[in-house]
């Protein structure tokens, strides 16, 4: 995926005026006399969701995007609806919205493309990000969220269980991890019955089912470790042992997620918050109550 993130001052970017009732007056003002004509004569209102192009001395001046009042509840990721709603071209926040970082991701987000058949035939859009801002974390995102989307968006006859290994093998070796995966019967022999007895119908060895599980190296070249399979927990095999993300040491996952807020985006940032690289383990018994619907 190409980053719809452009680094500040590299083109004349189009502004964008986050506007509401209470800031509208304000933004008015601050436009040339021929846009803020254009507003008036198109009767734009500050209301959330709404949008007006406005003319400039060499084409689109500018673009005035209607958000939430202070007082309303908001959604954080409007900004997203833009690239639907503009021409191709490089764009600015010429003032702050709710959340800057979140209405960037919301506008990389909005820019999502499935071309895997067809080229996309939408617009364009890039987004100059403020000093403020932390480009590479926002086009890390981006990329994870196209990834999974694109899996997804995949038709079945196209993304097997081999897609689905080749594809995480792609993924870790763009990021230097270590990747393993067991298939078919040898799940059996390295004691993941559950796992193995999901994908018992599969009749070529291209659906069997596999499970993957890689490492990521640990910050500041730290020792990464080795994923292993089979470590001896008493009374069943380790299915991972990963370096990537913080379990809080808990076995269960309903004991890991009945510690954060039922709010999904809640409950994202502050998964995100506690990252750090620990290793957990999950025993074979534990997976299977845990193991999604084929």
């Amino acid at each position: 995926m190409n980053s719809i993130f452009v680094a500040r001052g590299t083109a004349d970017a189009v502004p964008i005026w986050f506007v509401t009732a209470a800031n509208y007056a304000d933004a008015r003002a601050g436009l040339e006399a021929s846009a803020r004509a254009f507003a008036d004569a198109a009767g734009f209102e500050p209301k959330a969701g709404r949008h007006l192009l406005l003319p400039g001395k060499n084409g689109l001046g500018g673009v005035l995007f209607g958000i939430e009042a202070n007082g309303d509840v908001k959604d954080l990721f409007l900004p997203g609806r833009l690239p639907q709603l503009v021409p191709d071209g490089i764009y600015r926040f010429a003032n702050e919205p709710h959340d800057a970082r979140l209405a960037a991701l919301g506008v990389a987000l909005g820019s999502y493309r499935f071309t895997r058949y067809r080229k996309s035939n939408g617009p364009q859009v890039k987004l100059e990000l403020s000093q403020s801002l932390d480009r590479d974390e926002l086009s890390r995102i981006a990329e994870a969220v196209t990834l999974a989307r694109d899996l997804i968006n995949t038709p079945a006859n196209d993304m097997g269980p081999a897609d689905l290994e080749a594809a995480a093998r792609k993924l870790a070796a763009s990021h230097s991890a270590e990747i393993r995966a067991i298939v078919g019967d040898d799940l059996l022999a390295q004691n993941f019955p559950l796992i193995h007895a999901v994908g018992r119908a599969a009749a070529a060895t291209a659906s069997c089912t596999r499970f993957c599980a890689a490492a990521w190296p640990r910050p500041n070249g730290a020792d990464p470790g080795r994923t292993r399979f089979g470590d001896d927990l008493g009374n069943g095999a380790m299915v991972a042992r990963r370096h990537d993300v913080s379990a809080a040491y808990c076995r269960d996952l309903r004991e890991f997620l009945q510690q954060f807020d039922t709010d999904p985006l809640s409950l994202g940032f502050r998964v995100a918050g506690s990252c750090e690289p620990v290793d957990y383990g999950i025993r074979d018994d534990r997976a299977g109550q845990m193991l999604a619907h084929p």
